[in-house]
């Protein structure tokens, strides 16, 4: 995969997270990079995907990673990394955070096309 858009950053995002927070909550062992790259191996199994993250693949495509984040587009105080909701460490917490953040990017973009 060469590019993404932001719509299908957000959209593959979103739908690897909620699997890994899935897999979490059966079973709470379960290594967050083991998951990605198992939930990498079933849906782009030929895709070369920056760190198996969209967020930092979308924004590579800028030259700064996370100043492009997607997340970082729609609260510049998002980091995957913080400690409330990282990535790593809290992965039901960071998938909660990433379905609030697009929420909020949806609202934002309803009210630019309202503007027009």
């Amino acid at each position: 995969m060469k590019h993404l858009t932001l719509n299908q950053a957000w959209k593959h995002c979103l739908a690897e997270w909620k699997w890994i927070a899935e897999q979490r909550m059966r079973d709470g062992s379960l290594p967050v990079n083991l998951l990605k790259s198992e939930w990498m191996e079933e849906h782009f199994r030929n895709d070369y995907i920056l760190d198996y993250c969209f967020f930092c693949h979308y924004a590579s495509q800028f030259g700064g990673l996370c100043d492009h984040c997607p997340g970082k587009l729609v609260s510049k105080r998002f980091d995957c990394g913080r400690t409330a909701y990282n990535h790593v460490h809290k992965p039901i917490k960071f998938y909660k955070k990433i379905v609030k953040l697009n929420e909020k990017r949806k609202k934002q973009n309803e009210s630019r096309k309202h503007k027009r």
